[in-house]
């Protein structure tokens, strides 16, 4: 079994899925924090030091690694769902769910950590999120909203739909 997770930055990827992982007694791999891992640094100092092509590049070997990896829940980047190699991981998984959140929700969660977000207005912010729904729509099973809910409610619901409509 293989759940992925896929949204926009900020809609709880990360955490949910640690605790579904931990729900279901899988592994878990945050698309991202392996990037770093390999790196050695993070996802702003890779920005920074070698641009966002260098990262963009480095996320899609991710991807493709945890394509063969199976009884886990892998957590992908914002940008993830635009890259090549993502269909290959979205088609390997046995669900794939979308976290969203509105704008307003996606800004006030934001921490500073999110290079493609820095000094972007609202506007921009949610241009950006409309531009990658269909991408992110692509292979979704279910979707699911994060506004209001704290990680624990969403990994409950998430966890709740999949036992009944996916797991049984």
């Amino acid at each position: 079994m293989k759940i992925v997770l896929t949204g926009f930055a900020a809609c709880y990827k990360t955490s949910v899925g640690k605790l579904l992982a931990n729900r279901l007694g899988l592994r878990f791999f945050d698309v991202d924090r392996e990037a770093e891992r390999r790196a050695g640094m993070t996802v702003r100092d890779i920005f920074e030091q070698f641009g966002e092509e260098y990262f963009r590049r480095a996320e899609g070997d991710e991807l493709t690694r945890l394509t063969d990896k199976t009884d886990c829940v892998v957590a992908c980047g914002g940008g993830s769902a635009l890259l090549a190699q993502y269909s290959a991981l979205a088609e390997s998984a046995t669900a794939v769910v979308w976290l969203d959140a509105s704008v307003q929700t996606v800004i006030s969660r934001l921490d500073g950590a999110r290079p493609l977000a820095d000094g972007k207005t609202p506007e921009q912010i949610a241009r950006l999120m409309t531009e990658r729904k269909p991408f992110y729509a692509r292979y979704a099973n279910g979707i699911f909203n994060t506004d209001g809910l704290s990680s624990e409610q969403v990994a409950d619901t998430v966890a709740q739909w999949l036992e009944t409509n996916i797991l049984q």
